[in-house]
């Protein structure tokens, strides 16, 4: 029970400590995601199947990004271009 307790009170703390973020610090997140994901894309493209699916799933992914950037008013023209999908 006390464990119980002790999870539900670490959860509530944590979401009570979410302070917004600026316009900045979201694009620059944005940025960091985008081209992490496009590192990982790169090196799977030619992996076994497992790696070019999730090769494919982080394009999906980095299309979503990159529409919440651009709706978020963030500037992707210096992102990364994206590879083809690998399957």
């Amino acid at each position: 029970m006390k464990t119980v307790l002790l999870l539900f009170i670490a959860i509530f703390l944590s979401a009570c400590n979410t302070a917004p973020k600026t316009l900045a610090e979201k694009c620059a997140g944005y940025t960091q995601d985008y081209r992490d994901n496009t590192e990982v894309i790169t090196n799977n493209r030619s992996g076994n199947k497992r790696q070019r699916l999730d090769a494919d799933r982080r394009l999906d992914l980095n299309m979503a990004l990159k529409n919440n950037a651009v709706s978020d008013k963030c500037d992707v023209s210096n992102w990364p271009a994206q590879p083809d999908r690998a399957i």
